[in-house]
C-alpha cells in the first residue's frame, strides 16, 4: 500500500548577489525530506531563477508574486547588505514578497515566514549608509508584523539553521493546516471523491507504524544531540580547567572558551526545539491509532484477545521509555542550570535550555499519563472478550 505524503511548497526570497546563500536553500531542504520522510510530509523549494515563467502578462515581480508567493506555504526570506531594487508597490521585490505572505498569514492561511539576516562588515559611505537604513526599516517592519528573525555569518551557518528550524516550521503548518482555509496539499496519492472513509484495521495499524517510526527518529536526534553536548562541554570543562592552573587568570581566554559552551549548548537547544512539534504531532497519532485498535477488536480480522495483550504491552514498553526520556531531560536541564552565571551568551542560552526541555518534558510526561488509560483501556477490552 503506498505512503500518502503531503508536499510544502518552499519558497526563496531575496535581493540578488545572494547565490551561495540561495543554493544553501535547496540543500537545507533535502535535508529536511529526509527528516520528515516518517512523518508523511516532505517541501518542494522554489526560487525565481528556477521556477519562474517567463511571461509578458505583468511586469516581472507580479509574475513572480503570482507563480510563486501566492502558492508558496512557507517563504525563507534573505537579506544582506542589499535591500534589491524598488517593485511599483514596495521598496523592493523582497519587501514586498515578504508583506503578501504576511497578508495571506492575516487572512488566515496556513503560511508562514522565515527571515534570515546576514551580517556584513561596515562601510562608511553614503550609499551604505542609507541601504542600511532601509534594511532597518524592513527589519522594523517585519517585527512589528510579529517576525521572529535571526541573524547568520555564512551560507554554510545558514544552511544549518534552515536544517533544524525548517522541519520544525513545516510539521507547524501540517498541524495547522488541518484548521486553515489553504487550499488542499499536493500529495503523492489521490484522494476519494466521496471525501474521507472510515479507517480500518489496516490503516490503524499503518498510522501506528508511521508515528512510532516518526516518534523514535525525533528521539535519536535528540539523543545524538545530547551525547554531542555531553562531549562538548566535556571537552569546555577540560579546557576551563587548564586556564584556571595559570599563574595569571585570562578572563579574555575563560569567556572564549565559555562562549564555545554557550554555543554547544544553544545548538542543542536548536536540535530540541525542531522536535518538540514532531513529538507532539507523533504521540497524539499513536494514541489514536491504539485507540482505534482497541476498537477493532473482536472483530473477524483481528485475533481479539492474544493481540489486546500484545498491543498492552507494547504500549507499556512505550510509555516505559517516554519516562526513561523524561528523566534524562530533566537531569540534562540540572546540569545545564547548575553552570555559573559566566557571560550573557551563557545565562542565555541556560534559561532558553530551561525553556525547550521544559517544554519537551512536559509533553512526555502528559504522553506518559495518557498512555496509563490506554493501556488500561485495552486490558479492560481483553478481560470482556475472555468473559
Amino acid at each position: 500500500m503506498p505512503t500518502k505524503t503531503t508536499v510544502f511548497k518552499v519558497v526563496v526570497c531575496s535581493p540578488t548577489g545572494l547565490e551561495a546563500d540561495r543554493e544553501a536553500v535547496w540543500r537545507a531542504g533535502g535535508e529536511t525530506n529526509r527528516f520528515l520522510s516518517n512523518d508523511g510530509l516532505s517541501v518542494d523549494v522554489k526560487g525565481w531563477e528556477r521556477d519562474a515563467r517567463p511571461t509578458l502578462s505583468v511586469d516581472a515581480q507580479s509574475a513572480v508574486n503570482q507563480q510563486l508567493i501566492a502558492q508558496a506555504d512557507l517563504a525563507v526570506v534573505i537579506v544582506a547588505d542589499r535591500l534589491g531594487q524598488p517593485t511599483a508597490r514596495a521598496d523592493s521585490g523582497t519587501v514586498e514578497e515578504a508583506r503578501l505572505i504576511i497578508k495571506r498569514k492575516a487572512a488566515g492561511e496556513a503560511v508562514d515566514l522565515m527571515l534570515f539576516f546576514k551580517r556584513f562588515p561596515a562601510k562608511f559611505t553614503r550609499e551604505y549608509l542609507e541601504e542600511v537604513g532601509r534594511i532597518v526599516a524592513f527589519r522594523e517592519e517585519m517585527s512589528a508584523a510579529g517576525a521572529l528573525w535571526r541573524e547568520y555569518d555564512t551560507p554554510a551557518e545558514l544552511e544549518e539553521l534552515l536544517r533544524t528550524h525548517m522541519p520544525n516550521a513545516i510539521r507547524a503548518l501540517a498541524a495547522a493546516d488541518v484548521t486553515a482555509s489553504s487550499p488542499p496539499r499536493a500529495s503523492n496519492e489521490g484522494s476519494s471523491a466521496s471525501g474521507s472513509a472510515e479507517l480500518g484495521v489496516i490503516d490503524s495499524e499503518i498510522s501506528l507504524a508511521d508515528a512510532m517510526s516518526g516518534y523514535t527518529s525525533s528521539f535519536e536526534r535528540i539523543t545524538s544531540a545530547t551525547n554531542t553536548l555531553s562531549s562538548e562541554m566535556e571537552e569546555v570543562t577540560e579546557k576551563a580547567n587548564l586556564v584556571n592552573k595559570l599563574a595569571q587568570r585570562d578572563p579574555k581566554l575563560i569567556r572564549e572558551i565559555v562562549d564555545a559552551g554557550s554555543s554547544a549548548i544553544e545548538r542543542y537547544n536548536d536540535v530540541v526545539e525542531s522536535e518538540i512539534e514532531s513529538v507532539k504531532l507523533n504521540s497524539d497519532r499513536i494514541i489514536e491509532a491504539t485507540i482505534a485498535l482497541i476498537g477493532f477488536s473482536g472483530d473477524e480480522v483481528t485475533s481479539e484477545v492474544d493481540d489486546l495483550i500484545r498491543l498492552a504491552d507494547n504500549t507499556r514498553t512505550l510509555q516505559q521509555s517516554a519516562i526513561r526520556a523524561a528523566e534524562s531531560g530533566r537531569a540534562q536541564q540540572r546540569t545545564v542550570a547548575a553552570l555559573p552565571r559566566m557571560t550573557s551568551s551563557l545565562n542565555k542560552a541556560k534559561h532558553r535550555n530551561v525553556a525547550v526541555t521544559s517544554d519537551l518534558m512536559e509533553s512526555l510526561e502528559e504522553f506518559s499519563s495518557r498512555l496509563d488509560e490506554v493501556i488500561a483501556a485495552a486490558e479492560t477490552r481483553a478481560d470482556q472478550l475472555r468473559t
